[in-house]
């Protein structure tokens, strides 16, 4: 999955943008905010990345999310501070 700026990807390269904008999820909290995610390719020689429908992009968020959340909750001390630098 990748975080992206949507105002700078617009400005480095607006002709990707367009091509991707169907496949990014617009955070709705933030919408200078998207996600995309590919698909892994079927070996290493197919250097080919599929992207996920929008639809799909959300709920594996919404996954990440919780699973991090949980996380949290049940870290230590000592766990927290080592999950809060993955953030």
């Amino acid at each position: 999955m990748y975080k992206l700026s949507v105002s700078q990807l617009r400005r480095s390269d607006a002709s990707i943008f367009d091509r991707i904008q169907p496949f990014l999820y617009f955070d709705p909290e933030d919408e200078t905010v998207a996600y995309a995610s590919t698909l892994e390719p079927v070996s290493r020689s197919y250097q080919y990345f599929a992207l996920m429908q929008v639809s799909r992009v959300r709920r594996l968020l919404t996954e990440v999310i919780q699973r991090r959340q949980r996380l949290l909750a049940g870290a230590t001390e000592d766990g927290l501070w080592a999950l809060s630098r993955l953030s």
